[in-house]
This record gives C-alpha cells, sequence and structure tokens, in this order.
C-alpha cells in the first residue's frame, strides 16, 4: 500500500500551484470521500481540495 499524508495549509499561504495528481476531488462530501475510497487502492495519486477546514 501506498503512503499517503495529509495537511492542512491555507491557500493565501501558497506562493505556487503545481501539485500534479492522476485524480483531483473538488470538495470531501460524500461524493468526494468515495472517489478518493475507490481511486486510490488502485494506485492513483489523489488530492483532495476541500474549502472547510474539520
Amino acid at each position: 500500500m501506498s503512503e499517503s499524508s495529509s495537511f492542512n495549509i491555507s491557500a493565501s499561504s501558497i506562493s505556487n500551484w503545481d501539485y500534479e495528481a492522476d485524480v483531483v476531488v473538488a470538495g470531501y462530501g460524500i461524493a468526494g470521500v468515495s472517489a478518493a475510497i475507490e481511486t486510490a487502492p488502485a494506485g492513483a495519486e489523489v488530492l483532495v481540495l476541500e474549502r472547510s477546514g474539520g
């Protein structure tokens, strides 16, 4: 299983938007969670973007 990382950062503190991923999930509601859960085990690099903190 691949390693995953999770971190919260403020959008205003990002100077460059240069992340790359196979799947980008915008919003971490039930659909976003499902997409991330289903694609990660298949080997896809998943980037989740969420506006609210939690």
